[in-house]
């Protein structure tokens, strides 16, 4: 049995299996549009006094914060920012939980701020020169994030720097970045302009290979490839 979850003004949560679909959970975000999900890692770890195994995240344009829910009844578990006195002022359009469920990331202006889940508080944030657009961890001290420059930028949490970087060449706005499955030294991203690019991340963030998946419209707007 798997778990995915669709997006609108609300969530539905969806356990499916080889032969059907069924309504698990709904969320209701009370009208605001909900900007991004992620869902803890089904083997992630027990870091806090919550149940953190099937916590979805979501974020909101309007509030501006990232709401946690248990996704079995939806219950609101915690928001973030954890201090009303931490207020964000631009909007969260990336959220991604570490393979151990302790940190959750996001991608707010041109920063990817990262909370620390047991100890409650903001462990530490990467500035980008324009607006991040995609995140994702590479193991758990990690963080790739991507802006809409085109440029990825790795970064270790223990030193708070920038590690590695793709080259320039390419300018199209990154819109996902994905940790491959089966390579995991490899990433993959997708850009706006409908291509992917395969880089290795222990070879300084080299690319690998460029594939124009399709063209993009001129007269359409366009979200790149998922």
């Amino acid at each position: 049995m798997s778990t995915i979850a669709c997006i609108s003004n609300k969530l539905d949560v969806l356990e499916f299996n080889s032969t059907s679909i069924d309504t698990n959970t709904n969320i209701n975000s009370n009208s605001e549009s909900i900007k991004s999900i992620c869902c803890t890692p089904i083997d992630g770890d027990q870091y806090t006094s919550l149940c953190w195994n099937q916590v979805i995240a979501t974020s909101n344009k309007i509030s501006r914060k990232i709401k946690l829910y248990q996704a079995s009844n939806g219950t609101i578990l915690s928001s973030i920012p954890f201090l009303e006195t931490d207020v964000i002022t631009d909007d969260i359009v990336s959220v991604a939980f570490s393979s151990n469920s302790r940190y959750i990331g996001a991608g707010v202006g041109n920063k990817s701020l990262i909370w620390d889940l047991k100890r409650r508080n903001l462990k530490c944030s990467f500035k980008h020169d324009t607006i991040v657009s995609s995140m994702t961890y590479f193991q758990d001290n990690r963080v790739l994030s991507g802006d809409i420059s085109g440029s990825i930028k790795l970064w270790d949490m223990k030193s708070n720097e920038s590690i590695a970087q793709t080259d320039k060449i390419l300018t199209s706005p990154i819109h996902m970045i994905k940790i491959c499955n089966k390579y995991p030294n490899n990433m993959i991203c997708s850009r706006n302009d409908g291509s992917i690019q395969v880089y290795d991340i222990h070879n300084s963030c080299s690319m690998l290979r460029n594939m124009q998946i399709y063209t993009p419209n001129t007269n359409t707007n366009t979200n790149g490839i998922v």
